[in-house]
């Protein structure tokens, strides 16, 4: 499995958020399980996963904690990414 870090922080409102990043590889219909957002209180606000050889974004969707890869994908495509929501 490749690198992740996340770090937890105390929003303004008092709402805790969790940033996720790291590093996945991916291929076109592939799905990415983001552990730490794991159920509706503790879902994901917002995921970016960028290309590492040329930084385009990657199609997707996302519900609570499963990220779908919709397009820009081929196979075995290296990227980057980043998540946050709310840690509960």
């Amino acid at each position: 499995m490749p690198s992740r870090s996340y770090t937890i922080r105390k929003g303004v409102n008092g709402i805790y958020t969790r940033m996720e990043f790291g590093e996945t590889v991916v291929s076109s219909s592939d799905t990415l399980t983001l552990s730490g957002f794991s159920n509706a209180a503790n879902g994901i606000w917002r995921v970016v996963l960028w290309k590492k050889s040329d930084g385009a974004v990657m199609g997707l969707t996302y519900a609570t904690n499963i990220v779908s890869i919709d397009a820009g994908a081929l196979t075995n495509v290296p990227c980057i990414y980043m998540a946050y929501g709310v840690k509960a």
